[in-house]
Formats: C-alpha cells, sequence, structure tokens
C-alpha cells in the first residue's frame, strides 16, 4: 500500500464529509478533489477500507493526500488499487481548522463506482470537533465509470 499522509497538525477541530462507496471490478481507482468556493481552499482527503470512525482516524486508512499530485493547495488525490466486496469510504476535509468550502470530488477506475448511505462510527454533529484531520463539506460526489 502507498504511505499515508499525516495529518496536518494545524486540523484539530474540522468540518468533514463522508461518502461510502464500492466498486464493482478490482483494478485502480484515481480520487480527485478541487476546492470551488473559496477557489483553492486547502481541502485535504482520505479513503478509508471498511469503516470509518472520526473518533479513530487512523484506523481503516489505506491513504491521505494533501496538495494533490502537482503539490497544488485546492487539490487533493491519489490512485491506488481497490477490490470488490469491500465497503470504501471517501472523506473530505481541510488542512486547518479555518479551512472550509464547497469542493467538487470525483472518482474514476477501472468498473462502475457505486455511492452509497452506509454511515458506521459517524458521531452526532456535537463530537465532531473531536475528529483532528481537518474535514470540510462535500459539495458534489460524482459517479464515473473510466472508458
Amino acid at each position: 500500500l502507498p504511505p499515508v499522509s499525516p495529518p496536518s497538525g494545524v486540523g484539530t477541530a474540522v468540518h468533514y464529509d463522508v461518502q461510502p462507496f464500492f466498486v464493482s471490478a478490482a483494478g485502480s481507482y484515481t480520487f480527485f478533489s478541487t476546492g470551488t468556493n473559496p477557489v483553492g481552499w486547502d481541502n485535504y482527503t482520505f479513503l478509508y477500507q471498511d469503516s470509518f470512525n472520526p473518533l479513530s482516524q487512523f484506523t481503516n486508512v489505506l491513504i491521505g493526500n494533501d496538495d494533490g499530485p502537482n503539490f497544488t493547495i485546492g487539490e487533493s488525490g491519489f490512485t491506488i488499487n481497490l477490490v470488490t466486496g469491500k465497503n470504501y469510504f471517501f472523506v473530505t476535509t481541510a488542512f486547518g481548522n479555518t479551512d472550509i468550502g464547497n469542493y467538487s470530488n470525483n472518482i474514476t477506475g477501472t468498473g462502475e463506482i457505486t455511492l452509497g448511505t452506509i454511515r458506521t462510527g459517524v458521531p452526532e454533529p456535537g463530537s465532531l470537533a473531536l475528529f483532528g484531520l481537518a474535514l470540510a463539506g462535500l459539495a458534489a460526489t460524482q459517479r464515473r465509470k473510466s472508458a
């Protein structure tokens, strides 16, 4: 597995959004997030397998990224191999406590991506400040299949 990005160190009380999904075929999948409003706000993304619990943010994390493949603030993304029969959770967040905004997420890959409504270990809103990864709202998630 690729290395997991560490938490930012400054994101101690952040918002986040979780998109559960599963895939129809094993293979390579690319995840890309762009901060859209305000343009270029400092987003941060993580991928979890099996479950996501914001109170235990290093459990089941597969990979994380800040500043995308080109080291550009306002972009976040990675490519990773996924398997069928697993639940995945794409978490969109922010680098720091004051980073927040709208964003657009894209997932492309070998098979179909089926978005779900799986909810595991997500606390009530009053507990959200305990999650230290720097997270922010999901504006759009798109389901795509690569050609």
